[in-house]
């Protein structure tokens, strides 16, 4: 049996490895195979830059190129939707059966039976038409930031009103919002610390709480969270600013109270990751800016990282996304 990974760089392409069984949640005897190749089996949409993609459950992909949504099924592009500002996230609401897609400076869009429906900052009240992350929860909430300094913060429409956490009404501890993940019924958010640095907050319906606090000065606080909980993010080593000191960026894990830092390589070496992904065997896919001498992604298989080999395309990986049977 094959497993693939799906990566989009300047268009799609397509890795695969062995696996002989992957548990739904890695509990039990269950074999899992640790096999990691990097080996291209196909390239889609060559010469494109997708900035985002959505899969619908059903085997069909969405993708986003410049202004224009994409909708992929059987390898064919079976229709396109032309869309007035470039789209930043996506995700598919199994729950409503459409897409919702965060763009520039158009709002809020939703795609379906054909049809796209904005909430836009006139219309909906909305703090900015700027929208860089858009998730949906397993209730059919849809989660999305509207923010930027001291305006706005985190958006949750539930289908019928949209719902406003600021710092004046929330536990929201400043207006940027910078990443959303959803994790079974949890929603974890990385917000803005306004003195310095930046929180992670966990909700749980109408339960707020604060996972950790860093006081770093990564500008990319991305979050993942895996199948067993492990809370996965990006920051400087020091967790401080200042000092005029070289960037240290690396990835953090956080479980059970325990914070533990992942380095990839020896202190110095800079390599700026700014993207991570779980996989269903709780491997941590990073992507990170090019350096020469380095490749831009490697996977972190609980033990150690292991790097895309010499050769591998340096194209800008823009996203990742993983469906039902671990292709990525």
């Amino acid at each position: 049996m094959k497993w693939f990974l799906i990566c989009l760089f300047s268009g799609w392409m397509i890795y695969s490895c062995n696996r002989d069984a992957i548990p739904d949640n890695n509990s039990g005897d269950q074999p899992v195979d640790s096999e990691i190749s990097f080996d291209i089996t196909e390239h889609l949409f060559k010469g494109s830059a997708v900035q985002s993609i959505a899969l619908n459950g059903q085997g069909g992909y969405y993708f986003a190129v410049g202004k224009q949504i994409n909708f992929w099924e059987s390898g064919k592009q079976l229709v396109s939707f032309p869309v007035s500002s470039e789209i930043y996230s996506m995700a598919f609401n199994l729950k409503e059966d459409a897409l919702y897609f965060g763009t520039k400076e158009s709002g809020l869009g939703v795609l379906k039976m054909n049809n796209i429906t904005w909430f836009t900052k006139e219309n909906s009240g909305l703090p900015r038409d700027l929208i860089s992350k858009v998730v949906c929860d397993g209730e059919g909430n849809v989660w999305f930031n509207s923010s930027a300094s001291k305006l706005g913060g985190l958006m949750k429409y539930n289908g019928n009103t949209i719902e406003k956490f600021l710092p004046e009404n929330s536990a929201l501890p400043g207006n940027i919002v910078y990443d959303i993940t959803v994790s079974g019924r949890d929603v974890f958010v990385s917000a803005e610390d306004p003195k310095s640095g930046f929180f992670i907050m966990k909700i749980n319906g109408s339960n707020w709480s604060q996972v950790l606090h860093s006081k770093g000065c990564f500008i990319f606080q991305k979050v993942e969270v895996d199948h067993e909980g492990r809370i996965y993010y990006t920051d400087d080593s020091r967790e401080y600013c200042g000092g005029g000191l070289i960037p240290d960026n690396v990835v953090f894990s956080f479980f059970n109270g325990e914070k533990t830092m992942i380095r990839e390589g020896p202190l110095g070496t800079e390599f700026t990751p700014y993207m991570l992904k779980a996989d269903k065997r709780n491997f941590i896919w990073q992507a990170k800016f090019y350096k020469e001498g380095y490749e831009t992604l490697s996977v972190y298989n609980g033990k150690e990282w292991v790097k895309a080999p010499a050769g591998f395309p340096k194209d800008h990986i823009r996203c990742m996304e993983i469906d039902g049977e671990n292709r990525i």
